[in-house]
């Protein structure tokens, strides 16, 4: 394994779908994992997540579906939880499937209640696959607006062919929002992302005229390893990606 895949912080996000009525055992995660994440051993940022039903941005949950956000100082102490902890081993024992990544961040802005959040590595040499979380809170009289913008982001993304996934988060529906994207190519998420037509460039740029952010956080990282499926398909299967999860 390249030495430089285990040196500098890496984040791993976990997404489990649940069956039946086994989707409360992933909202009630929301309210009692919190306090045993924090007491975690290296454990530098964490977030226990919902979903939206959408490609992004979403106004509707997908109660079926509950996510983890973990980052971690190096490869080494992030495997150890995704192997051996016992948070992971009971998502997989209540989940029906898993799709996790193990990504290196390599650039970010903003915050994340208050916290950075992630800290940018240096770039590995070489085509990796590119993942971007894009983050809002969004005050409370901007909700209304911002939805109203933002449906025709979630459903433009269809049209671009160098996305390989795409899934909303977040803390909070309508009012703390992420979008979760991965992409074939720097290339491919810069042209929906700053494309001349371009609804996501102009969704933000309206919001952000009118102040209507109470937080934002834009982070980049190079896919490093991954495991798992997505509604029964591997979102990384049309390309030559690493997997050393």
């Amino acid at each position: 394994m390249n030495k430089e895949y285990l040196d500098g912080q890496v984040a791993l996000l976990s997404l489990f779908q649940f069956k039946g009525l086994k989707w409360f055992w992933g909202m009630r995660q929301m309210a009692i994992l919190p306090p045993k994440l924090k007491k975690t051993d290296s454990l530098e940022f964490y977030k226990v997540l919902g979903t939206g039903a959408g490609l992004g941005y979403s106004s509707r949950p997908n109660l079926s579906q509950w996510g983890l956000l973990t980052v971690w100082p190096s490869v080494s102490h992030a495997r150890w939880f995704f192997e051996q902890s016992d948070i992971m081993a009971q998502y997989r024992e209540q989940s029906s499937e898993e799709f996790s990544v193990l990504m290196r961040p390599i650039r970010s802005r903003g915050s994340w209640s208050g916290s950075p959040a992630f800290s940018p590595q240096p770039v590995i040499e070489g085509e990796y696959p590119i993942a971007v979380l894009t983050r809002a809170r969004i005050k409370p009289r901007f909700i209304i607006p911002f939805w109203k913008r933002v449906g025709g982001v979630s459903r433009s993304q269809q049209d671009y062919s160098g996305q390989l996934f795409s899934q909303g988060v977040g803390e909070r529906p309508w009012i703390h929002q992420a979008t979760f994207s991965i992409w074939e190519s720097v290339e491919a998420m810069e042209q929906f992302a700053y494309g001349k037509n371009s609804k996501h460039l102009e969704a933000v740029k309206i919001t952000r005229q009118h102040k209507g952010f109470i937080e934002e956080l834009y982070a980049r990282f190079q896919v490093i390893g991954y495991k798992g499926s997505a509604k029964g398909q591997n979102p990384l299967s049309k390309i030559k990606s690493p997997s050393i999860l």
